[in-house]
């Protein structure tokens, strides 16, 4: 560094220390909120504050396991340098946890960290902006389950399961009917896995054959409800089954004993429950299934969500706005995890298409 160089960095850190002093004085800036792990904490809170008791609870779940008493989370926040982020990212990564998955612990951060920017808690935003997500090259969703991975996924939790089963993988009591129709309206309506859960019977419309699904999935975290048209007659009749008999303010999925698939103290839903159960049914189903069928333990709730849009997009040769509207995405997130699929119905249209009909152009 030369003296000059020398100089100018001196100056500026005068001038921030001199901004800190003065909005700490005036009190712009809470003394506590020292840490980068203070500053998640604090835009936790001010996110359940804006948008309810139940907000961040994925961005908390995330920041808890890997930022809360880890390294990262003891950095000063004035500290905080890019070489921080990026082993942290790095360290992400695990035989269990692909970087897609990383890079949705890394955005949970980086909102955090965006907040406490916008706050001047940070003089730059720098230390995560010159890192960034990772690089994934194929923007294309994994883990579509086939015809055959999808109905055996569902006996798995249909089937009776014995003491012996139970003490063998204590998990399979997860693995239910119960579970089994969540993932029966996943298939059926391609919904995000909470959203299912908390339809009301009275979102059910018989005479248009449609179910009305709110969504709370953007950023102002506003509550906007969807059309999705129950026009496949095996779709209609397995939510008219889930119906029947009941009020029209009660659940429209619920357990074998009438209860709601959210905890009672919390409203929220049992991703958890699910997650263990649908973990158990892999393992069930890969004992029965061919090696080349067997279904990878990466499979969650959300990924019958792709498998559903891809379906929609590709086989079902639905156009993309139509698939935008009934699913509740946006022509970003197709663009980004779909476009493979959207550019090879394209082609198979392209084939078909006769531009002068029948006729040609002669020379």
């Amino acid at each position: 560094m030369s003296h000059a160089e020398a100089v100018k960095a001196a100056l500026t850190f005068c001038e921030h220390c001199d901004r800190e002093w003065n909005d700490g004085t005036a009190g712009a800036l809470d003394p506590k909120i020292d840490t980068v792990e203070a500053v998640c904490r604090a835009y936790l809170e001010n996110l359940r504050a804006e948008k309810g008791p139940h907000a961040g609870y994925d961005a908390t779940q995330k920041l808890k396991m890997t930022v809360y008493g880890k390294e990262i989370g003891r950095i000063r926040r004035r500290e905080l340098a890019p070489i921080h982020i990026q082993r942290w990212r790095n360290r992400l990564v695990t035989p269990q946890r692909q970087r897609q998955s990383a890079n949705r612990i890394y955005r949970a951060l980086v909102a955090a960290l965006n907040w406490g920017y916008r706050l001047g808690y940070f003089e730059t935003d720098r230390p995560w902006t010159s890192v960034g997500p990772f690089p994934v090259s194929d923007g294309q969703r994994d883990g579509y389950l086939s015809d055959i991975q999808r109905s055996s996924l569902i006996v798995a939790c249909d089937a009776n399961k014995t003491p012996e089963d139970l003490e063998k993988d204590p998990h399979l009591r997860y693995c239910t009917p119960d579970l089994g129709n969540l993932l029966r309206g996943y298939f059926y309506t391609g919904t995000r896995p909470g959203e299912l859960a908390k339809v009301r019977v009275e979102a059910l419309n018989r005479r248009e054959k449609s179910l009305t699904v709110t969504s709370a999935k953007n950023k102002m975290g506003e509550a906007r409800p969807r059309v999705f048209y129950l026009y496949e007659s095996a779709a209609f009749a397995f939510f008219e089954k889930m119906a029947a008999d009941k009020p029209p303010g009660a659940h429209l999925m619920t357990k074998s004993d009438g209860s709601g698939l959210m905890y009672d103290n919390t409203g929220r839903p049992r991703y958890r429950d699910w997650g263990r159960g649908i973990k158990a049914a892999i393992r069930r189903a890969n004992q029965t299934l061919t090696e080349d069928e067997r279904i990878s333990e990466d499979i969650v709730a959300y990924s019958v969500r792709h498998d559903v849009i891809t379906d929609l997009l590709s086989e079902d040769g639905i156009d993309q706005g139509s698939v935008e509207k009934i699913t509740g995405t946006s022509g970003e997130m197709i663009r980004r995890h779909y476009y493979k699929v959207v550019e090879e119905r394209l082609k198979k249209k392209l084939v078909k298409r006769r531009s002068l009909g029948n006729t040609e152009v002669e020379s």
